[in-house]
């Protein structure tokens, strides 16, 4: 249980920090309907 918490914790983690670097790198390059869309599988 509690591996799976960590996963799910580092998964959201590094989805948020993806976002944020496409927001920083990509500010309107990229619609933000696809930055609130899940990026990852």
């Amino acid at each position: 249980m509690a591996g799976q918490l960590h996963l799910e914790f580092y998964f959201t983690l590094k989805t948020y920090v993806f976002q944020c670097y496409i927001l920083i790198i990509f500010p309107s390059s990229i619609p933000l309907s696809l930055i609130e869309s899940p990026i990852f599988p």
